[in-house]
């Protein structure tokens, strides 16, 4: 359990760290990116509460936690919708925290953080519905040298598919 006063937990905060289980407080404003990546929260089927006072979260949250299921989410801003959580102020997937193969993206996104993927089994499919128009590369990136995970899924000629060929990232037309 943290301490009632902690309001921001920064980025990379507990990644890596075996960490299997967390208590968030309520009045915490902001969850840095990748905070809680690669570690094992989520086993023995716990989940994750995350309180309304959440106004931020950074990108690839629970990159990698691979025992989590859906997060209970209480924010106004962020929803949980099927294994991805939605920016829904900007229509944005900001984590995907389970990889399960043959995921379809939410509808209600449009665009994704593609460091959201990073973590996840490699082959994974995930289908990339049409609606998608942006797929946002930033610095936290992983380095080019390192092989994209997952497969993309989508029809052909979408923003997904033409970003898929422009990336040299795996890609199967549905």
């Amino acid at each position: 359990t943290m301490p009632d006063s902690v309001e921001v937990i920064e980025h990379h905060a507990v990644a890596n760290c075996g960490l299997t289980d967390i208590e968030l407080p309520y009045g915490l404003k902001e969850i840095g990116s990748m905070a809680f990546m690669l570690t094992r929260i989520g086993m023995e089927g716990k989940s994750v509460h995350i309180p309304n006072t959440v106004e931020r979260m950074g990108i690839g949250v629970f990159t990698g936690c691979k025992e989590l299921r859906r997060p209970m989410i209480f924010s106004q801003r962020y929803k949980s919708e099927g294994d991805c959580i939605v920016d829904t102020k900007t229509n944005t997937i900001i984590a995907v925290h389970n990889g399960i193969a043959g995921e379809v993206l939410p509808l209600i996104a449009d665009k994704i953080e593609i460091m959201t993927f990073y973590g996840q089994n490699k082959g994974t499919k995930y289908f990339f519905e049409d609606n998608i128009k942006e797929i946002k590369v930033h610095s936290l990136d992983m380095p080019a040298c390192i092989e994209f995970p997952i497969t993309i899924v989508t029809h052909e000629g979408t923003y997904a598919h033409k970003f898929a060929l422009e990336h040299n990232i795996p890609y199967e037309i549905w």
